[in-house]
Formats: C-alpha cells, structure tokens, sequence
C-alpha cells in the first residue's frame, strides 16, 4: 500500500465515511484505489529489497522494466556473468561484476553497451526518457531495491537495521578475524523511528571505528575511519548511513586486516532519502481515491452519485469538492496528469 490505514483516517477527519468505517472497510476500500492506480500506471510501487527480476535489453536501453529500481543495483546476464563499465583493456568476453555505482555504459552479453544514470541509479518512468530498442532484446537479470519505500523514515529504519545486523554477524565471526570480537558489541535495540535510528546510528559509528582499531581480532589495525558527524537531522542520518555502509564494506573486503574477505554480509542498504520514497503525488491520489471510493459506499451519499457535478456536504458542513465530475470518476483528470511521469509504457532507458 501507499499510505497506512492510520495515515488515511488523520487526513480525513471531516470525512464521517472514514471516520465511522472499521479496519476490514477502509482496507477494503485501500485495496481498490491500490489497483485503480496500478491499473494506470501498469505497475504497483510496493517497496520490495533487493530482489532479482529478468527484463529485457537492448543495444542502449532496458525494456520492460516492471517497476522503478533504485539503490545498490547488480545486472548480470543470463548465464550469470557480471556487466562492467568498458575500458580499453576490457574486451567482450570480460564480465567483472557490476556493483551499479558506475556512470556511461556497461557491457552487456556480447559486448552490447547498456546506459546507465550516473551518480544515484535512480531509475524511474519519465516521459522522455522512452525510446525504442535498436535490436533484438537480450534477457538480464536485474538485482536492486524495486519500487519505492513508504516514507524517508521506514527506509532509514530499514536500512540501519540491515547494517547493525551485518556488523554483528560480522564481528563475530571467527573465521576472518583472528579471533571473534566480543568487546565492540552493538547495545541499542533495532530502529523503529527517527529517534531509535539516530541513536543507533551514532551508536555504529563509534563502536565499529573500535572494532576498525582492534588489533585483537585483526592482523593490525584497519586505517578506515567513519568521518561523517553524528546524526542531528534526517539528512545527516542518511550521510552518516552512507559513510558508514561504504566503510563497513571496504573494511569487510580487506583481507590484510582480515585472514580472509567476509563476502556473507556485504551491505546493500540504500541510502537514497529522496530517489527511493514514495512520491507525494502518488500518495496523494491514494488519499482521494480511498475517500471518494468511501464515500461512494456510504449509504447517507449513495444519493449524490447520479447528480452530475455535485458537491457532497459532510460533517461539520464540509464539502468534499467534486466539481470536475461525479463519484463515478474516481480518476479525476487533474490526478492522471500527475500520475503521468510514473507510466509505464513499456519501455524505459535506463
């Protein structure tokens, strides 16, 4: 879903459809404006991490791409070889493994070049961006953060827990390190807000620049150093999430500090705070659609739905504006036009 059942009931206290309704009705009624939105836009949104899909590709583009991708994004070809950004030494037969931070093209099966955003490889539906393939397509297999997470917060959450639990399995494992570390312990309790994340975030910061230091469980102390300041805000939550993903997982991949590299508990977290949230648009269209399909089932409006441009008045003598058509047109002309970025015909340039 877009919005939680407590979400919708906030911003609808003048709505006495809403507000009188029970849990089974309002999710009844959530479940129906899900698939007026998935029916035009052709795809759902739902946040799903780090999952592997197949989608087609051609010379420049990737085809058919079932939702919006975003995060740390791995693309192998079908018989499971990596994709690499091309260099002079690098022919068609090399397949390095692509980790989806690079920037220009990768090469894909036989050579082909795929294009890729630099920077966030935050791929989404925009109008311009479609173009048709050039050959006949070729299957990959796409790993990424498909869709989009509820909130900013949900995805902090998320993303924090994954690195405490990575950190801890890792600082206890005996088989890299010369000897398990069981003095650098993680103490806080896994995220459930803001608040909790940046406790826990700080809390990370400190204890794993101690376990980076300890010459007890390494061969000699790791030089990585965690530098971004403590968290204060959102935004400084998501720099320090970065900084410290990224030098966990060169710390993991260092077999001088190591006796070997610890390849079970690599990060992929994403650290994208605005490319992987849940658009406000899309929210919002969720909103009215969940009100007006409520207020189409309410018996005391079921009057109103064969009055052309009606208003229906509710509590509090609140009109629920429906100027630009009835309650039958729950897609209203002005929501389509917002939802219009997020369309997927079918092929999108990656």
């Amino acid at each position: 879903m877009y919005m939680t059942g407590d979400e919708i009931r906030a911003l609808s206290r003048r709505i006495p459809a809403i507000c009188n309704a029970t849990d089974e009705e309002l999710d009844f009624w959530m479940d129906d404006a899900f698939d007026v939105i998935n029916n035009y836009c052709q795809q759902d949104f739902t946040f799903e991490r780090q999952v592997t899909r197949q989608v087609r590709a051609s010379n420049n583009t990737i085809v058919t791409l079932p939702k919006v991708l975003s995060g740390d994004i791995t693309v192998t070809d079908e018989d499971g070889r990596g994709l690499s950004t091309p260099s002079a030494s690098t022919s068609s037969s090399t397949y390095p493994t692509y980790g989806g931070t690079s920037s220009g093209f990768v090469k894909g099966p036989k050579g082909a070049d795929i294009e890729v955003f630099a920077g966030t490889n935050h791929l989404g539906y925009y109008q311009n961006n479609i173009k048709q393939p050039r050959q006949a397509a070729k299957l990959l297999n796409v790993t990424g953060d498909w869709g989009f997470a509820l909130t900013s917060t949900a995805l902090l959450t998320d993303s924090v827990n994954e690195v405490k639990a990575a950190y801890e399995a890792h600082r206890a494992d005996a088989t890299v390190h010369v000897a398990a570390d069981g003095v650098n312990v993680i103490t806080s309790p896994d995220a459930t807000d803001f608040d909790s994340s940046a406790v826990l975030l700080n809390e990370l910061k400190a204890v794993i620049n101690s376990h980076f230091q300890d010459i007890t469980a390494h061969n000699e102390a790791d030089s990585t150093e965690i530098t971004e300041p403590d968290v204060t805000d959102e935004t400084s939550a998501f720099v320090l999430l970065a900084d410290i993903k990224s030098q966990l997982n060169s710390h993991f991949s260092n077999t001088t500090v190591h006796d070997e590299a610890d390849t079970a508990n690599e990060i992929t977290a994403n650290t994208d705070q605005y490319g992987a949230v849940m658009p406000r648009v899309i929210r919002r269209v969720f909103l009215r659609l969940v009100q007006r399909i409520a207020l189409r089932d309410d018996p005391e409006d079921i009057r109103q739905l064969n009055s052309p441009y009606a208003n229906e008045t509710l509590g509090d003598d609140y009109t629920y504006d429906l100027s630009n058509g009835t309650l039958r047109n729950l897609m209203r002309p002005e929501e389509a036009h917002m939802l219009l970025p997020y369309v997927n015909r079918g092929k999108v340039v990656m």
